[in-house]
């Protein structure tokens, strides 16, 4: 039963890295309306969700306490998304975002929850 439960848990981590992922990637920093501001505003918040939700379903012992700074960091920029005002501000939440990506698909490998070959083509995915 561990060991059916385990690949589940698996599966559902790659598929959700293999969402936040394809969120990233339609992530569009071409900014020239308020309209767009909003649209990746709202795209922003999308990515990360999908990061908060992939982060929820590892478990919390296979990350130790890598897991409370990682889901600490995520959860503090939806607040922040939220108050943004310009674009400059947006682009850099993305690229926060994108750090604790990496951290967390960084602590997966680590932890021995994915492996080389699913984290190489979410690096070739995200673009």
């Amino acid at each position: 039963m561990s060991i059916l439960r385990a690949t589940y848990v698996q599966g559902v981590i790659e598929e959700r890295l293999s969402t936040a992922a394809k969120i990233r990637g339609s992530l569009s920093t071409n900014v020239v309306s308020a309209y767009d501001f909003r649209q990746l505003q709202s795209n922003l918040l999308s990515y990360v969700s999908a990061l908060k939700s992939l982060l929820i379903t590892v478990p919390r012992d296979s990350l130790g306490d890598n897991y409370l700074l990682l889901y600490r960091r995520i959860s503090g920029l939806e607040p922040l998304v939220l108050r943004a005002t310009d674009v400059p501000q947006l682009l850099k939440y993305i690229d926060l975002a994108d750090d604790v990506f990496v951290d967390i698909i960084n602590s997966l490998f680590k932890a021995g929850i994915i492996t080389e070959p699913s984290a190489s083509t979410l690096v070739g995915g995200k673009g």
